[in-house]
C-alpha cells in the first residue's frame, strides 16, 4: 500500500498551484497550522476491500471567524478554485471547524473527495 501520508501529499501539491485572491492557496495537513482562509486536508478513510486502493480525503476550507453568512461570501470562490482539481464524491456540505488555535468554531465547507494510490 502506498504510504497514507503521500496520498495527502499529492492533495496539498495540486491545491498549492491554485490562487485565491491574487495569492498562493494556503493548504495545510496540520489542524494547528490552519490561517484562513485556507484549505485543511485530512484523510478520512481507506478501502482495504479496493482492488485500487482508493482513500477518501476530506478537504475543509475554512473562512476566517465571521458570521456564516460573510463566510459563505469567502468560501464560495475559494470553493470555485478547488473544484478545479478535485472531483467531490459526495455533496459538499457546511460544517465548524475548531482549530486549536482559535477560541470559537470557523464556517467551513467540506468537500469529500476519493484518490486512487
Amino acid at each position: 500500500m502506498t504510504s497514507l501520508v503521500a496520498a495527502v501529499d499529492f492533495m496539498i501539491a495540486d491545491l498549492k498551484e491554485l490562487e485565491y485572491d491574487g495569492q498562493p492557496l494556503r493548504v495545510t495537513p496540520r489542524l494547528e497550522d490552519v490561517q484562513p482562509p485556507c484549505v485543511w486536508v485530512a484523510l478520512e478513510s481507506i478501502d482495504h476491500l479496493s482492488a485500487v486502493g482508493e482513500m477518501t480525503l476530506r478537504l475543509f476550507l475554512i473562512a476566517p471567524a465571521m458570521d456564516e453568512y460573510r463566510a459563505l461570501k469567502v468560501l464560495g470562490p475559494l470553493l470555485d478554485q478547488v473544484l478545479t482539481v478535485v472531483s467531490p464524491t459526495e455533496a459538499t456540505t457546511v460544517v465548524g471547524i475548531s482549530p486549536t488555535n482559535q477560541l470559537r468554531d470557523l464556517a467551513a465547507l467540506r468537500v469529500t473527495t476519493t484518490v486512487v494510490t
